[in-house]
């Protein structure tokens, strides 16, 4: 499963829907546990760890974008060890 597959699979399995017109809308669906719960399970499957500037909404402006970040984090990892 590629990290676009793993990202769309996480946020169903928390309750959130990503077959959206607007992509942009993605982020209007997370409270505050919903957020926390995602971030969380990011950071276990990908084995990252995602820092305080990403803990804000934006970091769900769309899946594309999330995508970008956590190959960008996972890249980071990779090269820190």
């Amino acid at each position: 499963m590629n990290t676009k597959e793993q990202l769309l699979q996480i946020l169903h399995d928390v309750g959130i829907n990503t077959d959206l017109d607007n992509e942009l809308d993605l982020a209007e669906q997370f409270d505050s546990i919903t957020f926390l719960s995602t971030v969380l399970e990011l950071e276990a499957v990908f084995e990252i760890a995602i820092p305080d500037e990403y803990l804000n909404m934006q970091f769900f402006a769309s899946v594309d974008h999330t995508v970008e970040i956590l190959e960008q984090l996972m890249q980071d990892t990779l090269t820190r060890r």
